[in-house]
């Protein structure tokens, strides 16, 4: 559903080389030292590049690991035989660039572990045990086993047999290739005994393969679609090659760098034809076809290439040096936040395209929501719109689609829960606390703030404060006057010693006092008087308890002021 839009520029790297140039190493790090013998090496990614040349050595300016390799466009890289010992190894990473020089860069190091015993086991991996239909002259090859400083391999016609290969020293290395050939249709019985200075493993697990039947393997092929050579191919494609007569099928690997299998690795067809959904814009395309049959592979087959249109972009114009894009251009913000007091808006006004589909992506799945170009957002999630528009070339139509992804969240404007105020040598400390989905922000006495995220303010004495909550994603700044005469909205006299009584509080010595308070029924009826040294209403009447309800106060001051309002019983 989602279409998956690759951005390949050879053109960019002119522009980018201004940046750091050099690869730093991630791991190890460089100047690490102790590092396992079997580490992987990766590195930072430099922007624009082509590809990476990769040198390993246990000298400066030594390439005895690996000399000046191409690794493609990964940034990590392990050595197949493992590394030495209490070594000091030189890594050298190189960006390289299809149109631009490599760039020089120095050396990172680290050490690794030294050895504390003889290597581990390994065995043959390739051919896999019990595989049939192996060359009379394979090579053979086997996992590092950690800790190893070469390997004695053996090879019979029975078990622990060695009429083929008695301990021969492969060296360090993982691989072997037999220079005698093996007779046709015969189980061979191969060991694998690693070695280092302190000693040889010895009794790893034999594995077998048979050797293929007399006969003779197939003969190589050649691209016929799109030729060897071939310039503009269309992003998605068919790749076809001349039928050879012998073959069963075919293992093709293609990549974007050679020896790099990153479109097809090793993938099997039957018949002489593989279609590409969509390569990479303006890349260089490596192909190499083995035909196979019951016998055996083609031996020697070379690799071919072609390079791809520019696409839709974004590519670098080789005429003006300025960046093309052709795919549509579709402006929603990442992040569309709604206030709960609003409606939720129409998005609409996008430029005319060929056609548009919207999704909503849920803990459902995702579901389509419509094909206008516009959409009525009716709940908060996550949604993306594909948009795809025709773009007419001299020799072809492209169909180019961007993805926009966004995100619609609901906020709540703030509820004030309550104030709590205490007096203190300077003035006031107001404790506030506030109801609502957001990340709020508050300021005291001023709308223009600053705003903070913390919820107690220490403030000289002023008789009311005005507090400014700002809900910074939609709902705006609300305003709430904050009063040191504190009349509480409910009170629960149930017996559990927690706002038992209901009681105004007067905080502040510039506050007048209070002279009495006067509570009422619904139907004004005086229920009780509270002078200020009274402990406050316990909710009843002569000793009866009042039922749960709202009841109205009159509270009187001795500058002549009156306040009143009423409060919640709650049982």
């Amino acid at each position: 559903m989602k279409k998956l839009i690759l951005i390949f520029l050879l053109g960019l790297p002119l522009i980018i080389l201004a940046q750091d140039p050099c690869a730093q190493l991630t791991a190890p790090l460089n100047g690490a030292t102790d590092v396992r013998l079997d580490t992987s090496i990766s590195w930072t990614t430099v922007p624009g590049v082509n590809g990476y040349l990769l040198s390993i050595g246990t000298a400066p300016g030594a390439n005895d690991i690996l000399d000046n390799e191409m690794v493609g466009s990964v940034t990590s890289y392990t050595p197949e035989a493992g590394l030495p010992a209490g070594t000091t190894i030189y890594v050298t990473i190189a960006p390289f660039y299809f149109d631009a020089p490599s760039t020089n860069c120095p050396p990172q190091t680290f050490t690794t572990e030294a050895l504390t015993a003889p290597p581990d086991c390994t065995q043959l991996n390739d051919p896999a045990n019990g595989e049939a239909g192996i060359e009379y002259t394979p090579l053979l090859s086997w996992d590092y086993a950690y800790g190893a400083e070469g390997y004695f391999i053996s090879a019979g016609s029975t078990p622990g047999g060695t009429d083929f290969l008695n301990m021969e020293d492969a060296g360090n290395s993982t691989r072997y290739n037999l220079t005698g050939t093996l007779p046709p249709e015969t189980v061979i019985y191969v060991r694998i005994a690693p070695y280092n200075s302190l000693g040889i493993t010895m009794n790893c697990a034999e594995t077998t393969f048979i050797t293929r039947p007399s006969g003779s393997a197939p003969g190589c092929t050649f691209l016929t679609f799109p030729e060897d050579g071939a310039m503009n191919v269309a992003l998605t494609t068919s790749i076809d090659w001349e039928p050879e007569t012998e073959a069963t099928g075919y293992i093709v690997n293609m990549g974007y760098s050679p020896g790099v299998n990153d479109i097809l690795d090793n993938a099997v067809f039957t018949g002489p034809t593989a279609r590409v959904l969509e390569f990479l814009p303006n890349s260089d395309v490596y192909v190499t076809i083995t035909p196979f049959n019951e016998v055996g592979e083609a031996l020697g087959c070379i690799t071919e290439s072609f390079s791809t249109t520019a696409g839709c972009g974004p590519f670098t114009d080789p005429v003006t040096g300025n960046i093309i894009d052709l795919n549509p251009v579709v402006s929603i913000p990442d992040t569309l936040a709604v206030c709960s007091t609003q409606n939720l808006p129409l998005l609409d006004g996008f430029d005319p395209a060929l056609s548009y589909s919207w999704f909503l992506d849920s803990e459902e799945g995702i579901r389509e929501l419509g094909n206008d170009p516009f959409l009525q957002l009716e709940e908060a999630g996550s949604y993306f719109v594909e948009v795809t528009d025709t773009i007419q070339q001299e020799n072809n139509v492209l169909e180019c689609t961007t993805i926009e992804t966004f995100t619609v969240i609901i906020t709540d404007p703030p509820r004030l829960a309550g104030a709590d105020f205490t007096e203190t040598p300077s003035g006031i400390r107001v404790a506030i606390s506030v109801q609502g989905e957001s990340n709020y922000e508050y300021s005291i006495n001023s709308e223009a703030g600053p705003y903070t995220t913390g919820l107690t303010f220490d403030l000289p004495e002023q008789e009311s404060y005005t507090l400014f909550i700002r809900e910074p994603l939609a709902c705006g700044i609300t305003s709430f006057t904050l009063n040191p005469v504190s009349f509480p909205n409910f009170f629960t006299p149930n017996g559990d010693s927690f706002n038992d009584t209901w009681k105004p509080t007067v905080i502040g010595r510039m506050q007048p006092d209070l002279l009495a308070v006067h509570i009422f029924d619904r139907y004004g009826k005086l229920l009780i008087s509270l002078a200020p040294e009274d402990s406050g209403w316990d909710g009843t009447y002569n000793g009866r308890e009042l039922p749960a309800s709202d009841y109205w106060y009159r509270a009187e001051f001795n500058d002549g002021t009156l306040k009143k309002g009423h409060f919640s019983l709650k049982r």
